[in-house]
């Protein structure tokens, strides 16, 4: 899970600073950057939510339960 966590982050980072890097010759702009930092943090949320309903789903149908407990208790 924590291999998940850290390799969504990269991706989302750098798909954020490509948006926010778009011209080569001139600093981007706090407007641009503030953005990517929006679209960084908002992704990650929903791709972590994606990830947990994925989890109690799958823990849920196949009787898991002592995983699901150890999760909710963190």
């Amino acid at each position: 899970m924590m291999i998940a966590i850290c390799f969504s982050i990269l991706i989302v980072t750098v798909i954020a600073m490509l948006f926010a890097f778009t011209k080569k010759n001139k600093p981007p702009s706090p407007a641009k950057l503030s953005s990517g930092l929006f679209f960084t943090f908002y992704s990650l949320i929903a791709f972590e939510s994606i990830l947990l309903i994925a989890k109690i789903a799958w823990c849920t149908t196949t009787k898991q339960s002592n995983l699901l407990s150890i999760h909710t208790k963190l």
